[in-house]
């Protein structure tokens, strides 16, 4: 290949590194200045409560294994409990992909091994031979 043919791709693949480069730096940026909004005591008691009832209807293997999966350590010292713990995020939907990132590509025909030749197979590497669709050759 010329360079003439690889220059126009170059300079493109180069416009979308400093575009990927810029949206970088905006999102680290807006991470460095993002702030925790706390809760008023009513909505953590009102999630609370709707815990406490879910947790009521459930079995006492349940009721224990769910806080497991999320509370990582409880540590405490009296008059204070620290609590680590992680908070499920909420999950968006993720769209198809409208084409295939890597092409399927079939050689040979459906239901027969590369080589087919009982002559040519490898009698020790395969001394069975696997049935396909299609039993004669």
């Amino acid at each position: 290949m010329d360079v003439e043919h690889l220059a126009p791709r170059i300079k493109e693949l180069r416009t979308q590194i400093d575009e990927l480069e810029r949206k970088r730096l905006d999102l680290v940026e807006s991470i460095r200045d993002a702030r925790v909004q706390l809760l008023e005591a009513s909505i953590v008691k009102a999630y609370v409560d709707d815990l406490k009832a879910l947790l009521s209807r459930g079995s006492i293997v349940e009721q224990k294994s769910f806080p497991r999966s999320f509370v990582k350590r409880i540590e405490v010292n009296l008059p204070q409990v620290a609590i680590d713990y992680t908070i499920p995020l909420e999950t968006k939907k993720v769209e198809p992909l409208t084409r295939e990132v890597l092409p399927f590509v079939f050689s040979g025909s459906p239901g027969r091994t590369r080589t087919c030749n009982l002559v040519v197979n490898s009698h020790p590497l395969l001394p069975v031979e696997l049935p396909g669709k299609d039993n004669h050759f």
